[in-house]
């Protein structure tokens, strides 16, 4: 226990240094966080996107904002934490711009404007649907993702209001959009998850 203790202390101390030198110009350092922490991004970043050239994407994407937010890092909590959340707003910047993108097609032409459906109509529909798959929910996943995507609650504000370890609460976040996603599924007229 001790030894795995000394190893998060001494990683810690190693990303601290690491993130000076790039601070104070040593862009070519970023390469040493890339390289340690690529599988752990990769590893959360697959678990919520299936497609391997989204996932690269959102990969990039990633490390791209962490670089540019590199100076707001809090040196006192750790890298990887903060790394984490930086990965999972990513993740859901992705699939928000997908959802806006569902429908639009700039090649697409329509000569009969009776066929163009009606987006507040598609719109509603989407609503409706994904409203029934939150009620769908079992209640304790039910209340977190309220919490955290109508609330817009963060992670931590959730586990001080429901009184919840931390790492239950993304447990149970990760489990409710499994759920929610197994739902819209149902739906591959509306929802495309290809």
């Amino acid at each position: 226990m001790k030894s795995k203790d000394n190893e998060e202390k001494a990683s810690k101390e190693e990303d601290k240094k690491v993130i000076a030198l790039i601070l104070s110009g040593d862009i070519n350092k970023f390469a040493i966080l890339q390289k340690k922490y690529y599988y752990l991004v990769l590893s959360l970043v697959r678990k919520i996107i299936k497609n391997d050239d989204d996932a690269e994407d959102v990969i990039q994407e990633s490390f791209i904002k962490v670089y540019n937010s590199l100076a707001s890092y809090n040196s006192e909590y750790a890298f990887s934490s903060w790394l984490y959340r930086i990965v999972s707003n990513a993740c859901i910047d992705f699939f928000r711009v997908k959802k806006d993108l569902l429908y639009y097609d700039e090649d697409e032409e329509f000569e009969d404007s009776s066929l163009i459906p009606d987006n507040s109509i598609i719109e509603s529909e989407k609503t409706k649907i994904i409203e029934d798959a939150i009620n769908n929910l079992p209640p304790k996943y039910k209340e977190i993702f309220i919490l955290r995507h109508k609330e817009e609650l963060s992670y931590e504000e959730i586990s001080l209001q429901l009184n919840m370890q931390l790492g239950t609460v993304k447990t149970n976040l990760f489990r409710a959009r499994k759920c929610i996603e197994l739902f819209l599924r149902k739906y591959p007229s509306v929802f495309n998850f290809s």
